[in-house]
């Protein structure tokens, strides 16, 4: 094993000559760390830890423009106090490593860009390895000392008009990482098993990372040290407001730390009113202000704080449930998520990572050819989980593999056609913890021929519902899956149209006939229609949905649906879903099978009912 320190540069040096043997390697790098003001401590830990060449040592300062010069006559003040009036001589400040060092900063001192804002110090003794305590003021981002660790005694000063909004440079000079797309803020017992479940299972059916913290948490965590973390690491963070939401104090802490979040890390807020008027919210009426009497006594330090949260995050465009789509909760998830989806298309998340290239590769896809990838990913320093697949902002699709750290390994192809390329994609590959090394050795495309034979191949994933319904996602009603005997059960179904379902856009391909088989039951002494619908969307204005087979069943007996579909051009989305028996009626599912085949000649709107095929225009 092989252990090292430096920067990001070193690190990467050391990396890449340890992958070519193959050696384990244990990294401490440092990175920009930046600090808020204040004044001794900083001193302390940027120049009287060895004179800034330590990863603890604060990199640079932000502040507000009237406060900088404060801040700057009182380190100059502080520095006097702990160095004397000849600070470069100072036997108190630590001598630069070495030469090359001493060479290194030097350089960014010199750099153009930052050479005329030095307010404080800059003198240097080559001969001793000497820099006094230099201070910089309002140096550009795109400098060369704001561009990578410093790693000694120079101190950039950034200045903002406000820290509002305020986005801290990184190391790299990349957009911000997330680790998750949205955190979901709710009082649980108001909405965790309605709108949010419904919710949060649309999210993840459109492939869209969400915290949620029955979901994530793992046992034995601390739940607020997680949860404040979790919404720290977020791109979008949705606030759920019901009516009792202000009775806990626990949901209020978290809006404080996600409005703060809001305006330092630029973290995309949407309020979401469930059946609260965003009036009572904003001025604590109603049963906020019962809830807020009880505060005041309670825990009154807190609610001065959680008052401003909450006029602030009312002033925000948000979702009222009651008065969008005439209150029909389905179409006000779908016209949320379908917010999320496009405006985290525009944004960087740390879940998909691009690729050197990657481009190249894109560019050979075109819609509605076959393709197929191999790849080797190889060394993990340990077994993990390991997903890739190709992103669009409408479609997610990936495999799983488990793969080691002693040795290259190839993960089988993937076969997958795209029906159509509008915007961004590209590959991506993921899987291991943030701390665990992936390294890629190759990737081959390339495009292969389609059956037309009509072989009999279901493009319906995870058929036999493995591993909890892997690949299906429930609307409006709850599942168990049961991977042994191979079905499921949609329960607390509260429309006609719950069900569970799957997105089979990306394995659709036009002009083909798919024939749709499946095995179904209900509960309860009562025959009861069920039907497998296909829900189809071409634009964000255009949408149907067509019944490709209905039976009626009951509990004595599995019934078959059969049905056949064509499709003469690709949608936006197309999702299959097992629905139709009446609300609180529980549908078992099982053997559903989608197969394509080659399509009659003659197939056109007008005959195709003779071949009993629903023409879906």
């Amino acid at each position: 094993m092989y252990m090292s320190t430096g920067n990001g540069k070193v690190g990467r040096v050391v990396l890449a000559a340890a992958a070519k043997h193959l050696t384990p390697v244990v990294l401490e790098l440092g990175g920009k760390s930046p600090v808020i003001v204040a004044t001794r401590r900083i001193i302390a830990g940027k120049w009287g830890g060895n004179n800034g060449q330590a990863c603890v040592s604060p990199d640079y300062i932000i502040t507000t423009k009237d406060y900088a010069p404060k801040l700057v006559d009182a380190l100059k003040t502080e520095l006097k106090n702990f160095y004397g009036d000849d600070q470069l001589n100072s036997k108190d400040l630590s001598r630069i490593v070495s030469s090359n060092h001493f060479a290194r900063l030097t350089k960014l001192l010199d750099d153009d860009k930052v050479s005329g804002k030095i307010v404080h110090g800059g003198q240097r003794d080559e001969s001793n390895l000497k820099i006094a305590p230099t201070i910089l003021l309002d140096v550009p981002e795109d400098s060369l000392i704001m561009t990578e660790e410093i790693f000694g005694p120079l101190l950039p000063i950034l200045t903002m008009a406000s820290l509002t909004g305020t986005e801290t440079a990184s190391s790299s000079g990349a957009p911000r990482r997330w680790i998750y797309d949205v955190f979901l803020s709710f009082r649980g017992a108001d909405t965790r098993n309605n709108f949010v479940d419904h919710l949060y299972d649309a999210l993840i059916r459109r492939s869209v990372h969400t915290f949620k913290d029955d979901e994530q948490l793992e046992t034995g965590m601390s739940i607020p040290l997680e949860l404040l973390g979790a919404i720290q690491e977020s791109m979008f963070a949705i606030v759920v407001f019901s009516r009792n939401y202000a009775t806990s104090s626990w949901c209020l802490d978290e809006l404080v730390k996600i409005m703060e979040c809001r305006n330092l890390t630029g973290q995309t807020v949407i309020p979401v009113f469930y059946h609260v008027e965003p009036s009572i919210i904003r001025y604590q009426t109603g049963s906020f202000a019962d809830a807020f009497a009880k505060h005041e006594v309670r825990c009154k330090e807190k609610v001065p704080g959680w008052r401003k949260a909450l006029i602030e995050v009312t002033s925000i465009s948000g979702l009222d449930v009651s008065n969008t789509a005439n209150g029909r909760e389905s179409k006000c998830i779908e016209i949320l998520v379908d917010k999320i989806v496009q405006e985290k298309s525009h944004m960087v998340s740390s879940v998909v990572e691009q690729f050197v290239g990657a481009d190249s590769l894109v560019e050979n896809i075109q819609p509605f050819s076959l393709h197929k990838i191999h790849e080797d990913p190889g060394n993990i320093i340990h077994n993990h989980d390991f997903s890739w697949g190709v992103d669009e902002p409408w479609k997610l699709m990936h495999r799983e593999t488990l793969i080691g750290g002693q040795q290259w390994e190839e993960m089988q192809g993937f076969t997958f056609c795209l029906p159509r390329k509008d915007g961004r994609l590209f590959f991506y590959f993921e899987g291991p913890p943030p701390q665990v090394d992936l390294l890629i050795a190759s990737v081959v495309l390339k495009e292969v021929e389609w059956s037309t034979s009509g072989e009999d191949i279901n493009i319906i994933q995870n058929p036999k519902f493995i591993e909890d319904g892997k690949q299906w996602a429930r609307n409006m009603c709850r599942a168990e899956f049961n991977s042994s005997l191979g079905y499921a059960k949609t329960t607390n179904r509260v429309e006609r149209s719950s069900g569970i379902e799957q997105d089979i856009s990306a394995r659709l391909r036009a002009e083909l006939v798919y024939e749709l088989n499946v095995e179904v039951r209900v509960s309860g002494d009562n025959e009861a229609d069920v039907y497998a619908a296909l829900r189809i969307r071409r634009t964000n204005e255009s949408r149907c949905k067509v019944i490709i087979a209905r039976a009626p069943a009951t509990n004595k007996k599995w019934v078959k649906l059969q049905g056949k579909f064509f499709l003469p051009d690709a949608p936006l989305t197309a999702v299959i879903r097992l629905e139709g028996s009446p609300p609180g009626t529980d549908i078992f599912v099982t053997g559903l099978r989608v197969c394509g085949h080659q399509a009659p000649s003659d197939l056109d709107p007008r005959n195709a009912s003779s071949y009993g095929i629903n023409f879906v225009e």
